[in-house]
This record gives C-alpha cells, structure tokens and sequence, in this order.
C-alpha cells in the first residue's frame, strides 16, 4: 500500500437489508458503515451495523454480504488476519446504550465457515 485512497463504491445499497437505525435516526445513512479492514488482495471489509451484516467491497467496487448476524446483534468492527476476518458484534447496537451492549467475537473464514469465539454475558 502506498497511502493513496480510492472510492471504491458509492453509494453502497444492501439487499435484504433489515434496518435498524441508529438510535432510531432515519437520516443516518445505510447500511450504517464502521469498522474497516483490508485484506492483502485491496478488498475492504466493513461492518454495515444497521444491516446486521458485514460487506465486502472488492477493488473492482463489486459489493456482497458476507456475513449477516441475527438480531439482537450486529456487527461494529472487523479486523483482517490471514485469510480470515474477525468480526466484533454488539447486542443492540443500534440502541442506546441503557438496552445493555453484549459483546461477541466471531471468526469468518474464506470458505464461509462462521466459528463464535467468545461470547461475554451479563451475569
């Protein structure tokens, strides 16, 4: 990398997207994007937490869903190693913080394969 930036696509529109806005606030933009990461290839993973889903953007702009999380979580960041991607999710994410924010830590691995690594709980 040589510290140049590139748009790779805009605006991004996730199909199936099953919103949850930010605290409740309809003027944020979908699918809610933080939490990035690149891969050795220039692929960009990014956490789309109003969509419980983390994309991948391909240098080509080619934008997919490659994991989706089940209510009440929601992925908010994402860390590359290797060929795997790490995905840090929130129980209710999208609320304030009173609902209580459980974390969890999942792997997502090249061939799809999605392996729950630490679950924190409330007790």
């Amino acid at each position: 990398m040589d510290g140049t930036f590139s748009t790779l696509a805009n605006p991004i529109h996730l199909e199936g997207c099953e919103v949850d806005y930010p605290d409740n606030n309809t003027n944020n933009a979908l699918p809610y994007l933080r939490g990035l990461a690149v891969d050795e290839h220039g692929n960009v993973f990014a956490a789309g937490t109003a969509c419980h889903s983390v994309v991948k953007i391909t240098p080509e702009g080619k934008v997919e869903i490659v994991l989706k999380a089940e209510r009440p979580w929601s992925p908010t960041g994402v860390a590359v190693h290797g060929r795997d991607v790490y995905v840090l999710e929130y129980t209710h994410a999208t609320e304030a913080r009173v609902k209580g924010w459980l974390p969890r830590v999942r792997k997502l691995e090249r061939d799809g394969r999605v392996t729950t690594l630490v679950t924190v709980t409330g007790e």
